[in-house]
């Protein structure tokens, strides 16, 4: 493990993870905050890596946590774990009275009561190390999980609190194995520490100390010197085969990635046949990965025959001096019996040894990983003590504001886009007012709702609501105060009662609230004539509901939501023409009485709107006004687009009546060959 600029400082004043939401969960606020505290990083650390010092201090804190009631539960291992070496030291020299009783013939009664004694004896200890080893695991379990739950919510806070210029270039697959092994590593490290090392070490002391008092100082110096080079090489060895596991974990983080987008895109692999492509693309990743798997192999048979080859020395060292000493008269045979078994309980306990250092190594390699994705901060954060939106009338204003998403990228590391945003925008929009946003494609209307929402902060001007500026506000509460209805509605893969009831509180709403947004939005009875109601799976992302369903559970779920400010994000773009006549409607009842924003690409939805922005390529406002006053413009950019959108109905209209049209005819010819 390389040190880095991290040291103690770096963790005791770093910057504390954005993840305020979590103290909101049903578990130990305090744990949680202590977890944001060990896992802060400084801000100016772009490539966080772990050193022993900082490896302790991310480690130790889980060991004593703050909490009293974990903190029993650790001392009480601690107790567990004394008591099974104090019976793990007896069993042998119960061992070794069995034997010395033995000793000599004709045996006498007082010979074979001890033999007897000490047998009962060396089986009990036997049992109670188990019983013990057993216990302990099972206390150590609540304070394994207090620090994996509070590790997962802080994790999954975070990626939550991350903007979306984050989200937008991270690969799923690989972000939550990155999660998952992440939290894993920490269970690992705690397990070794206290299942591994800890027992080892002090069966070690115990060990050591009874040779010393038996007056067998060679003996104990071999066996101490035999686990010293054994945990040398077993760390020299591990480091060495670091590489090849990390590059195995490369390889197969990108087997996960490469497999989970697949799967997720599964349709567009159909569309275009493409599952030939897909598979191969899979294989050459898993046999890569193979590759790694072998090499990684190899290298483990290197490791454990050389473990094997230090045992083998220092087992049969130790036996030659023991019986050395035997044959001098100066140790018994059950001495020499007794020594076989330390050792040997010793040694078994260090085979696994290398193992343990081989997850410490692996843990801490996962454990850099969640580092890094916790050192990611969001390119859009609140002031220090920032109050929360007072939306009541909901205006809403923009006053000079330009945005590129090349200087967003730049801000958070990621490569530029092409896109480039918009620049100089302002408009006020009364309350209860309805503002249309039309362009081309890439013009940047999305954009600007995006802004709104305070997905992203404008690099120049400002965005008031109700006079407040959303960036000196909670954009908690500026999202709270807004509802919207995208174009591309995704759902969560539960009951339609869930995601209607996403926008508030699915736990809470009552049923009647989400039935009568459902009523509003026209979808009651289709819902009611299914046979689970309410209670119906929608699948992974609602895509056992049709374009014009998933719609209207998204405007359901806008009107239970009843915000002062509704932003309709090109809702019926991707509807057929009667369906979108019907959503139309829909959204018409909705927006009475809000403000509303809309980004359209069809004009014939915004001609009610009060106001229209007309943006040009460049994201700059071209022309304004009402639906009126733009077409009486000569030579104007939003004429000359109602007039192409105009014949392209006209050319729709013609070819659905020609299709009609060649129907009936194809109907009257097969009509006139059936007559007799």
């Amino acid at each position: 493990m390389t040190r880095t600029a991290i040291d103690s400082i770096d963790v005791e004043q770093g910057v504390p993870l954005n993840v305020a939401a979590v103290n909101s969960f049903d578990t130990d606020a305090s744990e949680v905050q202590r977890v944001r505290r060990i896992f802060a990083l400084d801000k100016h650390v772009t490539d966080p890596s772990l050193s022993y010092k900082l490896l302790l201090r991310i480690v130790l804190p889980f060991v004593w946590p703050e909490s009293w009631r974990v903190r029993g539960y650790v001392a009480l291992s601690l107790v567990e774990t004394l008591l099974s070496k104090a019976l793990n030291l007896f069993a042998p020299i119960a061992l070794k009275n069995v034997i010395d009783a033995l000793m000599g013939a004709p045996l006498q009664p007082a010979q074979v009561h001890r033999a007897v004694t000490y047998t009962v004896l060396y089986a009990v200890s036997r049992f109670g190390v188990q019983l013990f080893n057993d216990v302990q695991r099972l206390t150590w379990l609540a304070v394994s999980q207090a620090a994996t739950r509070s590790i997962a919510l802080v994790t999954f806070a975070h990626l939550h609190a991350l903007s979306v210029e984050f989200h937008l270039h991270r690969q799923t697959g690989e972000v939550l194995r990155v999660m998952d092994r992440g939290i894993n590593s920490l269970t690992d490290l705690l397990s070794v520490a206290v299942f591994n090392l800890l027992p080892t070490l002090v069966e070690l002391l115990m060990v050591v100390s009874v040779f010393f008092s038996m007056g067998s100082a060679a003996i104990a110096l071999v066996v101490f010197a035999s686990v010293l080079v054994y945990a040398v090489y077993s760390k020299v060895t591990t480091e060495w085969r670091a590489a090849h596991r990390k590059l195995y974990n490369e390889r197969d983080n990108l087997a996960e990635s490469r497999m989970v987008d697949s799967l997720l895109n599964y349709e567009t692999v159909k569309l275009f046949a493409a599952e030939r492509r897909e598979v191969a693309r899979y294989s050459e990743v898993y046999q890569a990965l193979q590759e790694s798997e072998r090499t990684l192999q190899a290298t483990l048979g290197i490791l454990n025959s050389g473990q094997s080859v230090i045992i083998c020395a220092g087992v049969g060292a130790s036996m030659l001096l023991a019986t050395y000493r035997v044959v001098q008269g100066v140790m018994t045979p059950g001495d020499l019996v007794m020594v076989n078994a330390y050792i040997l309980q010793l040694y078994q306990p260090l085979r696994w040894l290398g193992t343990a250092y081989r997850q410490i190594v692996r843990a801490v390699t996962d454990l850099e990983k969640l580092m890094r994705l916790l050192a990611n901060e969001s390119a859009v954060r609140d002031v220090p003590g920032a109050p929360d939106l007072q939306c009541a009338q909901g205006e809403i204003e923009f006053r000079d504001v330009s945005f590129e998403y090349v200087a967003a990228a730049a801000a958070t590391g990621d490569a530029a886009k092409s896109t480039s945003g918009v620049r100089h925008i302002s408009f006020r929009l009364p309350p209860r007012g309805t503002l249309a946003i039309v362009g081309p494609s890439g013009a940047g209307k999305s954009t600007l709702l995006r802004l709104l929402f305070r997905l992203y902060d404008p690099q120049h001007g400002q965005i008031l609501i109700d006079g407040q500026d959303v960036a000196q506000v909670r954009q908690e509460s500026v999202r709270r105060a807004i509802g919207v209805v995208a174009q591309d509605t995704v759902l969560f893969n539960d009951t339609i009662r869930y995601n209607i009831a996403y926008s508030v509180d699915p736990e809470a709403v009552r049923m009647e609230d989400v039935e009568a947004a459902a009523r509003a939005a026209h979808i009651h009875h289709f819902i009611a004539s299914l046979p689970a109601g309410y209670d119906t799976l929608v699948g992974e992302r609602g895509l056992r509901l049709s374009g014009g369903e998933k719609q209207r559970v998204a405007i359901a779920r806008a009107i239970l939501k009843n915000p002062v400010i509704l932003a309709l994000d090109e809702a019926t773009a991707a509807l057929d023409t009667a369906t979108e006549k019907a959503i139309q409607a829909n959204l018409r009842e909705v927006c009475a009485g809000r403000t509303t924003v809309m980004v359209a690409h069809r004009l014939s939805t915004v001609v009610h709107a009060d106001e229209i922005l007309v943006l040009s390529e460049g994201g700059e406002i071209v022309e304004r006004g009402t639906h009126q006053q733009l077409l009486a413009r000569e030579h104007g950019r939003y004429k000359e687009m109602w007039a192409a959108q105009v014949q392209n109905m006209e050319k729709e209209t013609r070819g659905e009546e020609k299709t009609v049209e060649n129907g009936e005819m194809e109907g009257t010819r097969r009509a006139s060959e059936r007559a007799p």
